[in-house]
């Protein structure tokens, strides 16, 4: 399922990407690929509220969160990370 989010994420179908890394986050909480495809298809779905959820909850490796705040930022998007 995490192999689907990526190429609909890669695709551009940012909901698709979301719903699937979503699921693949309550399989498997931690995930940090998920985590990214996750927060980042929401900010390119301009959905700062449950991107900034995401980020409050978990934990991203300073590499992920410089990827992530960078693609937030391009789309308008602001996060502030714990």
């Amino acid at each position: 399922m995490l192999q689907q989010a990526r190429k609909a994420y890669i695709s551009g179908n940012y909901s698709k990407a979301r719903r699937l890394s979503r699921d693949v986050l309550g399989r498997s909480p931690g995930n940090a690929d998920a985590l990214q495809i996750h927060i980042a298809a929401c900010c390119y779905l301009k959905d700062r509220m449950r991107a900034q959820k995401i980020v409050s909850q978990y934990r991203l490796s300073r590499g992920r969160r410089v990827m992530v705040k960078r693609i937030c930022e391009r789309n308008g998007i602001v996060l502030r990370f714990p």
